[in-house]
């Protein structure tokens, strides 16, 4: 008889972990980020304000995760702070060091289902190759991996007519349309935790507002429910839908004043007379 061959892989102590379930909850990017953060959390010794934290550079992050682009990062770090499942804070001693620090924000995770926090757990052991610092708090020890030290296999399950179960194809969506909206216009998976978020917007938002919002964040190739939330948090601030992206509350109306009165100081005051007006034109 033939012996079976397998792929063999080394196992990477610094592998990501992966919970196919928090995956299809919150998002794959979103998931693997927050899990990984929680495992450099269990191996410091950051303990601030009752919680326990770990420190982290975007680069820093990316020297474990390189087949991510730091905006990549970025991105999803904005959105597990955007979910409610992490906090930042700052408690570097110099003023000038902006790292971040990031701590899970239990409420948020204690909404999740794939998922649930374990009270009266003490931190994890740090390995021996771990010193706790940011630089090195980056592996993943093989014993949370469940497999061999020496190597990596996924037993892949037999699939066969009698084991295959039958499904039948969504036809009717009777979601709320903003939910559909967002898969849509911005091309991307809807997760559970998502949902949620936007249905609670529905609620107090005006009419139309998330669906618009959604529309502003397609028309800026910005994909994702954090900058869909800034847009909402702006309009709801202002009180009416502005011109402006995140970050600037500019009314239409007050924009367009602000126009005519840019253009006020070129054709009118002392040198007016010399500026080709629209209404000289031949």
């Amino acid at each position: 008889m033939t012996a079976r061959r397998r792929l063999f892989v080394i196992n990477d102590q610094a592998g990501p972990r992966l919970s196919p379930d928090l995956a299809r909850e919150i998002g794959l990017n979103e998931s693997i980020i927050l899990l990984q953060i929680e495992f450099w959390i269990g191996i410091a010794d950051h303990y601030r304000d009752d919680r326990w934290w770990t420190y982290q550079s975007l680069r820093k992050i990316q020297g474990t995760f390189k087949f991510w682009s730091i905006q990549t990062i970025s991105r999803t770090v904005t959105n597990l702070v955007s979910l409610g499942l992490l906090d930042v804070a700052n408690y570097n001693k110099e003023p000038y060091d902006k790292t971040r620090w990031f701590a899970i924000n239990e409420d948020g995770v204690g909404r999740l289902h794939s998922i649930a926090m374990v009270t009266g757990v003490s931190q994890i052991a740090t390995p021996p190759s771990q010193s706790g610092t940011p630089s090195s708090q980056s592996g993943t020890p093989s014993s949370q991996s469940g497999t061999d030290p020496c190597r990596n296999v996924t037993t892949i399950p037999e699939t066969t007519p009698e084991t295959t179960p039958e499904t039948t194809p969504e036809t009717n969506d009777d979601r709320p349309a903003e939910l559909r909206d967002f898969e849509q216009n911005l091309g991307v998976m809807l997760t559970p935790l998502v949902a949620d978020a936007i249905i609670e917007y529905v609620g107090k938002c005006p009419e139309d507002w998330v669906s618009k919002a959604i529309g502003v964040a397609a028309g800026r190739d910005a994909r994702n429910w954090a900058f869909v939330k800034r847009v909402l948090d702006n309009w709801l601030a202002a009180g009416q839908m502005t011109l402006e992206a995140p970050g600037r509350q500019v009314p239409r109306s007050a924009a367009k004043v602000d126009h005519i009165e840019d253009a006020d100081k070129y054709v009118k005051g002392k040198y007016g007379h010399m500026v080709n007006r629209g209404e000289d034109r031949g």
